[in-house]
């Protein structure tokens, strides 16, 4: 038998029908509840939601108070369902009241990100949402206090550090906290669009330090195949014939790769030594190529002195200027130097500068 552990956990079939059964002793509302709303609405999901409509548009994704079905005692799960029951006794009372705090956000959210649009910040908005709520807080017998305990979610995307679109999901308790919630991701989408202006101001689409060059080089992986993946916002990997890792991508336009060695780790950024070791049988355990002979940092361990006999030693690498990419053309460049094919200046790096 093969299990998957990364399958989203739902809400087993016969927990919705205690649920109904619950409803039918409660109250005489034509409450429905669905076997399909336990199916997932997210890219990652919540274990055991259960996603309750409350119209076209807006959903109240309900939790139980423990998320663990296979151990739970049956006593246990009665309690659960009675306390679902409940809660959505108490959201088909206060649906128009969600509603109308739905929309003061929404509104909000709109005023705040045209506000930051009109600033030359490209953060558009989403939709509004709400945050996973346990069940078990929705009971009391006062609906509209039980309904304060559902949180609304403003959805915005910006560019993440690859370069696409990411969603970003804050939880938002009154519309007059829309404006200091939206600073972080205004402040992070303008950065990234100062650094997409600096590459255009120097017509490259990317920027790429002697070491990251040299660690992709050495793969054997052509390097021009390597950075039109990284322009489009992927991340690359790759595991060599020594088990080595290593895995490359893009931060605001500057490509960054790291690689696992067995004697070292390489994060893009530091160079970190690690000692030998060794199973009882006093073969080498971890994978990779040899930090000492990998050819991205000779001129590293010759600057720092480093050898074998200095483990646990960590050195950041600073490139005194990194390569500019023009994907479109295939040229790689420094600031006032020659362009060249992307092939021929994998070969011509200069040398690093350390901390």
């Amino acid at each position: 038998m093969t299990t998957n552990n990364d399958e989203p956990k739902i809400l087993p079939r016969s927990f919705i029908a205690r649920i109904t059964e619950h409803l039918a002793k409660i109250t005489d509302d034509p409450i429905a509840v669905r076997s399909e709303w336990r199916m997932p609405i997210e890219e990652y999901p919540v274990a055991y939601t259960l996603n309750v409509p409350l119209d076209a548009e807006l959903v109240v994704p309900l939790v139980p108070r423990h998320a663990d079905f296979e151990r739970m005692r049956h006593e246990d799960i009665e309690r659960e369902a009675l306390a679902f029951a409940n809660a959505l006794v108490n959201l088909n009372r206060g649906r128009r009241f969600l509603q109308d705090y739905a929309r003061k956000i929404r509104r909000e959210a709109l005023i705040e990100v045209e506000k930051i649009r009109g600033n030359g910040v490209d953060m558009r908005f989403n939709g509004i949402s709400f945050r996973e709520t346990r069940a078990d807080a929705l009971t009391q017998d006062d609906w509209k206090s039980a309904l304060f305990h559902v949180i609304a979610e403003v959805r915005i995307s910006i560019c993440g550090l690859s370069g696409l679109r990411e969603e970003q999901i804050i939880c938002v308790e009154e519309p007059h906290h829309v404006a200091q919630a939206l600073v972080d991701d205004a402040e992070r989408q303008q950065e990234w669009q100062d650094a997409r202006d600096l590459l255009d101001r120097q017509q490259a689409d990317l920027r790429i330090g002697r070491v990251c060059l040299e660690v992709i080089k050495a793969t054997g992986i052509p390097l021009e195949h390597v950075l039109q993946s990284i322009g489009r916002g992927e991340r690359w990997y790759h595991t060599g014939e020594d088990g080595g890792m290593a895995i490359a991508g893009q931060c605001e336009g500057k490509v960054e790769a790291s690689l696992e060695m067995r004697n070292g780790y390489w994060n893009g950024r530091e160079l970190s030594l690690t000692g030998p070791e060794a199973d009882q049988a006093g073969k080498t355990v971890r994978k990779g190529p040899d930090l000492f002979s990998h050819p991205a940092f000779t001129d590293v361990l010759i600057e720092n002195g480093l050898s074998a006999e200095s483990p646990g030693t960590c050195v950041k690498v600073d490139n005194p200027a990194d390569w500019l990419v023009d994907l479109e053309s295939g040229r790689i460049w420094q600031d006032a130097a020659d362009q060249l094919p992307i092939g021929e200046a994998a070969d011509r790096t200069p040398e690093p500068v350390l901390d």
